[in-house]
């Protein structure tokens, strides 16, 4: 079965969702930990995009392939800006309650061993991650979308709606970026 049947199928029978789910849970994942920072986070929005994707998927047109895959990173990419703005309201209009509460930080060996496969070695994982905080968001976005989502630069641009020649050229700065912070 093809993606644009089994959308089709989704809309009418929520048993089949059930298999969107699956085909893109990891790629949803790795794109929410990367962007979150944190494990609690990242399932949070991974839990609220796949929430808000079956309770909108009757709105959703599949007009060609990959359409689904954009649709289902934009949300996601939304939940993680929507929960990074009411942290930041929280912190704002609560500075008091706030400095009691402790904000889990991630160590870069979390976030390493939360998106690692069997062939990546951690100790560079972490330097990546290390590294990589120092891109602007958009950067960052980018890279994440890229290597830990696996998207194509073609389904990168529906998701951050850019050119994908425009994306293509932030990738080439962001890598160079990248390098010379790892020749220093």
């Amino acid at each position: 079965m093809n993606e644009k049947q089994l959308i089709s199928r989704a809309k009418r029978d929520r048993e089949a969702f059930v298999e969107l789910y699956e085909l893109y849970y990891d790629r949803i994942y790795a794109f929410a930990l990367s962007r979150a920072g944190h494990k609690q986070r990242a399932e949070d929005v991974t839990q609220q995009t796949f929430l808000t994707a079956l309770e909108k998927i009757h709105t959703f047109t599949w007009y060609k392939p990959g359409s689904f895959t954009a649709w289902l990173f934009r949300i996601a990419r939304n939940k993680v800006i929507d929960i990074a703005r009411k942290e930041a309201r929280s912190i704002a209009t609560e500075p008091e309650k706030m400095a009691r509460v402790e904000i889990p930080t991630p160590s870069v060996e979390e976030l390493a061993l939360e998106v690692e496969d069997q062939h990546t070695d951690k100790q560079h994982l972490a330097k990546l991650f290390e590294l990589m905080n120092d891109l602007s968001e958009t950067e960052q976005e980018l890279l994440s979308l890229r290597y830990f989502s696996g998207l194509s630069y073609k389904d990168i641009s529906a998701v951050l709606q850019k050119k994908p020649n425009t994306l293509i050229v932030a990738h080439k700065r962001a890598i160079a970026k990248l390098q010379t912070k790892l020749s220093v």
